[in-house]
């Protein structure tokens, strides 16, 4: 079984089905929040039947097996941890997965991707069950970080807005122990007040250092682009492109519903807030449909361009961006 919803993964967890696992695969990007999720899966079963071993580093299969080949001193069952199982060769894979299909074990394994670890993933999707967060999309993420800031403040008696939640999202990043830590900073800092207000990020929460990917992206579109030096790597330059590919057919949605003068354009977009998505329309009513359409051309020429030549990302980053610019000179209302 595979979860790729965290909503539907905690009713999992409280559900009678949990009972019946023994084999868990959490792929999450954040270490800290694998850490999380492992835990939560940890607490569930009860310390005096399970003697519980985690592997931080990388240790030997043998290693391993052998955990549940000897019988622990107080009569309890073996219960294996697994950090980073992707760092594994392809054989010691081959071999884990072996031993996991032969064998009734408990164990949790966890990975920031599906990749190299195939042959695992399908066997415990079969047998156990797989919380995969791994394709999660940028936007995806930042709503269920949204949900956690609600949940969170909620159990405080406190009320927040969605204008401060993006102020906080702007101001540090979505870097899920980011948030939490200034979360818990802000509830501190507020504990005579029933809410949390923008003056309140804009004193307690650290600004982070690096934008995002997300964040990055919609400066590309929708605001004044920067040439300031950017460390791209192939990884980010991808995750960038598909971030940027995003908010242009975004821009290019609105403005083809503008053109045809829809009047409830929200109803189009439920899942973003209003007073954000006002703000792009003002922004894409000042500016031609051609401008998305050419972007969005420009954007697939660098893509391929990226996947087969070696010219460096920050290079082919800053092309793009002077292509964009250019148009967007033109196309200005």
């Amino acid at each position: 079984m595979k979860y790729t919803n965290l909503a539907n993964f905690k009713n999992f967890l409280e559900s009678n089905e949990f009972n019946n696992t023994k084999l868990f695969l959490v792929l999450v990007g954040s270490s800290f929040e694998r850490r999380k999720y492992i835990n939560s899966i940890k607490k569930i079963f009860k310390k005096d039947l399970f003697s519980f071993y985690r592997f931080f580093e990388k240790t030997s299969i043998s290693k391993i097996i052998n955990t549940y080949q000897s019988p622990s001193f107080f009569g309890k069952e073996s219960f294996c941890i697994i950090d980073d199982v992707n760092t594994y060769s392809k054989n010691e894979i081959l071999e884990l997965t072996k031993f996991i299909k032969e064998n009734k074990i408990f164990i949790i394994l966890s990975s920031d991707s599906k990749t190299q670890i195939s042959n695992i993933y399908n066997q415990i999707e079969k047998k156990g069950v797989v919380f995969d967060l791994s394709q999660e999309k940028i936007w995806e993420r930042q709503k269920r970080y949204s949900n956690f800031i609600y949940s969170k403040c909620l159990k405080e008696n406190k009320s927040i807005s969605t204008n401060v939640i993006e102020k906080m999202f702007e101001k540090i990043g979505l870097d899920f122990a980011n948030i939490e830590n200034e979360l818990n900073k802000l509830i501190v800092f507020t504990k005579d007040k029933k809410s949390i207000d923008i003056d309140d990020i804009d004193k307690i929460c650290i600004k982070s250092n690096q934008s995002t990917i997300w964040q990055i992206a919609e400066e590309v579109v929708f605001k004044d682009i920067s040439f300031e030096k950017m460390n791209i790597d192939q990884t980010n330059f991808s995750s960038l492109i598909a971030a940027i590919r995003y908010q242009l057919k975004f821009a290019l949605k609105i403005s083809s519903l503008l053109q045809i003068q829809e009047k409830n354009i929200q109803s189009y977009f439920p899942k973003i807030y209003p007073r954000t998505l006002d703000k792009k329309i003002d922004i894409i009513k000042k500016i031609d449909i051609n401008f998305y359409k050419k972007s969005i051309i420009e954007l697939f020429e660098i893509d391929l361009i990226s996947k087969s030549s070696n010219i460096n990302q920050n290079e082919l980053f800053d092309i793009l961006k002077s292509k964009i610019l250019y148009l967007k000179t033109i196309y200005t209302k």
